[in-house]
């Protein structure tokens, strides 16, 4: 009940449990606009002071991307002693799945380098940004768009910025 009063207060609908992490869940949801985003929960434990600011660094992060192949964000509540962050659905799923689906049957190399190319495009723009992303694998790496032809890195969970 606590859950669902927490996304009706920001007008959002829970569709269905994503995944599940050490902090909180992923939740696909719809807002008053009948749009799909994703919405990561994450209770705040007061005893982990890191678990706080690791937060903070994600949402700061997060907040200053702007670029066609990394996931959007597009708001962050705080409710009681939890942070929900709401970012773009990648409708296609992630790499890990994709590769999956498609085993045994191996990937094209022209639809390797596509998506290599769209990866690098991505890290060469949060490079230059000095952010450093830390966790790139491939349920990492996001599949939008008809036929999940749009690659998108996401979850910025574990990614730092670099003192200039």
């Amino acid at each position: 009940m606590e859950l669902l009063k927490r996304f009706q207060n920001h007008n959002l609908k829970v569709l269905k449990t994503i995944g599940k992490g050490t902090y909180g869940n992923v939740y696909l949801c719809e807002n008053q606009e009948d749009t799909h985003t994703i919405v990561k929960d994450i209770e705040l434990n007061i005893k982990l002071q890191d678990h706080k600011q690791d937060i903070a660094n994600e949402i700061k992060i997060l907040s200053k991307l702007n670029h066609p192949n990394i996931i959007k964000f597009y708001n962050c509540y705080y409710i009681d002693n939890h942070v929900m962050i709401s970012m773009e659905y990648a409708t296609s799923g992630n790499l890990a799945e994709y590769m999956y689906r498609r085993c045994p049957k191996l990937i094209d190399q022209k639809e390797i380098l596509f998506f290599f190319c769209q990866v690098l495009l991505g890290v060469n723009y949060i490079h230059k940004l000095d952010i450093i992303h830390r966790d790139l694998k491939a349920e990492n790496i996001l599949l939008t768009g008809k036929n999940g032809v749009l690659v998108k890195i996401g979850d910025f969970g574990v990614s730092k910025m670099l003192a200039r």
